[in-house]
């Protein structure tokens, strides 16, 4: 008998439905509150496109040497020119983009491009260039001026641009010595 008077006080269903709610209210704010990897795997996918390109500049400078950038649809591979035609820079990697990320509309001198173009770059000079990343619902712009100025604009990034042309010099001045010293 005592059995049936343990069972005999059950939940209501109102009691349950503000369980769930309640439940479903901490799920959703938890869900909000934690990181989300895939964006931060795409964004910094591009910020190390963003080096690669820098780098290529500095060497370019650094080394009087032709280098271009390959960019295809998933990667980007820096190239050394030379009067043979492109080859595959040495030590530097070939850059993919996390999985279900692509580029789209690369632009030359604001020509549209195919996916293959090589992105020149002579004596630190490069030739003007924009590209667009598009990642599940997100979309990305990185942009290069002739002086070697990076621009990545889009969903959870300010403008990555020196405000002047001092800012800028001491800025590639600080990459050409740490590549200086790097070579040493």
């Amino acid at each position: 008998m005592q059995i049936s008077h343990i069972f005999a006080r059950a939940f209501t269903l109102v009691e349950i439905l503000v369980v769930v709610v309640i439940l479903s209210v901490l799920a959703t704010t938890v869900q909000i509150t934690l990181p989300d990897n895939e964006r931060q795997r795409q964004i910094a996918a591009i910020e190390a496109w963003k080096l690669q390109i820098e780098r290529a500049v500095v060497n370019s400078q650094y080394r009087h040497s032709r280098y271009g950038l390959r960019v295809n649809l998933n990667s980007l591979q820096t190239m050394l020119g030379s009067s043979g035609g492109w080859g595959v820079a040495e030590n530097e990697p070939r850059l993919e983009l996390p999985k279900g990320m692509i580029v789209t509309n690369i632009r030359l001198n604001g020509e549209q491009h195919a996916a293959g173009v090589i992105v020149p770059i002579v004596l630190g000079q490069m030739t003007p260039f924009s590209m667009q990343f598009v990642g599940d619902d997100r979309r990305w712009k990185l942009a290069g001026t002739p002086n070697g100025n990076i621009l990545i604009s889009g969903v959870g990034f300010a403008i990555h641009a020196p405000t002047d042309n001092e800012q800028y010099r001491r800025q590639q001045a600080r990459l050409t010595a740490a590549i200086t010293r790097a070579l040493q």
